[in-house]
């Protein structure tokens, strides 16, 4: 029942996507463009702001890599073997299959055992432990806490500060002015912040294991969210001109971004199925391709506007959604 009952909101809201979507066409065909580049003051961060910021919430991947560099060491680049793909098969973001895997893959009897295999970490934990608390807890680091922090530290900080810095590259080198402005800084941030979300369906982690890393990734965030808070207090401007934030502007932003989640949110919901049937018996979870795609949105909106506001509420709405879609199955028989 509650399978059905998602695979009918989905097509109900592909249904208002595709509406939606049609007048946004409608308007960039007739004006040009769908959200105005607002050129008025945005928050600036220094190099060692951003450099402080991306180690406060990557320190627990910094002090990965640095134990296998010390322990075990990272094989010699090769033309077999990209760089990138080691660090990050080194790191534990994406695993490397053994054989034991693909034997498993080859003799897996239906589609479906792969698919429980990609079901993503929380609502693991949420199958075996659906309790009130465990329910609310999930979704205040899910739907709140998660998009807050990430909007702040990705977009805000890190993004903020390479469109600001590809301003004056534009100037200096020719190069960067064969892409369009942003797009550089918004693909980039976009791929690193997918990447950061891979992971392989060779096994399902423990409960207890997923809980202790959703509490790490919650304290690790609030821990970053006060740091950036605090630099933003510091800075000349006023504290919400330094979050992205303007009050003058915030039904607005808020607009923005729901709007965007109409769009954007449907369309994704079925790429992640779609690669799901694709990548589920290799032993891939497809993740980070629809959480690129969502990052370039988020990116756009906060390039475009100056403000967070609008990829926050994007964030909050999408995952929100997506979150009680897939509750659905797990507490609707």
């Amino acid at each position: 029942m509650g399978e059905l009952l998602a695979e009918v909101v989905v097509l109900v809201t592909v249904l208002v996507s595709l509406v939606t979507g049609a007048k946004v066409w409608n308007r960039l065909r007739k004006k040009g463009e769908v959200l105005p580049y607002e050129a008025g003051r945005r928050p600036t961060w220094s190099g060692w702001e951003a450099l402080v910021v991306f180690f406060l919430f990557h320190w627990g991947l910094i002090l990965g890599l640095a134990v296998e560099l010390l322990l075990g060491g990272l094989p010699s680049p090769s033309l077999e073997q990209p760089l990138i793909d080691q660090v990050l098969r080194h790191s534990h973001l994406v695993r490397e299959f053994s054989e034991e895997a693909s034997s498993s893959a080859e003799n897996a009897s239906s589609s479906n055992d792969w698919e429980e295999l990609v079901v993503h970490p929380v609502f693991l934990l949420l199958q075996a432990d659906p309790s009130l608390g465990t329910v609310l807890w999930c979704s205040a680091v899910v739907v709140l806490l998660a998009p807050i922090v990430e909007e702040v530290i990705f977009r805000l900080v890190l993004l903020g500060y390479l469109a600001q810095r590809e301003r004056r590259w534009r100037r200096r080198v020719w190069l960067f002015r064969l892409f369009l402005p942003g797009f550089l800084p918004v693909v980039g941030i976009s791929l690193w912040f997918a990447l950061l979300h891979g992971r392989s369906a060779e096994e399902i982690p423990p409960v207890e294991e997923v809980r202790q890393a959703m509490n790490f990734t919650a304290q690790l965030g609030i821990v970053t969210l006060l740091a950036v808070m605090i630099m933003a207090a510091g800075k000349r401007g006023g504290f919400l001109a330094n979050m992205g934030i303007d009050l003058r502007k915030l039904g607005y932003d808020m607009k923005v971004g729901a709007l965007a989640c109409v769009v954007v949110t449907p369309p994704l919901w079925l790429l992640q199925a779609q690669l799901t049937r694709l990548l589920a018996p290799l032993g891939w979870a497809p993740d980070p391709v629809p959480i690129f795609f969502l990052a370039v949105v988020l990116g756009m909106l906060y390039y475009r506007t100056g403000r967070v506001v609008p990829s926050v509420v994007l964030h909050v709405l999408h995952n929100l959604a997506s979150f009680l879609l897939a509750l659905l199955p797990i507490f609707v028989k």
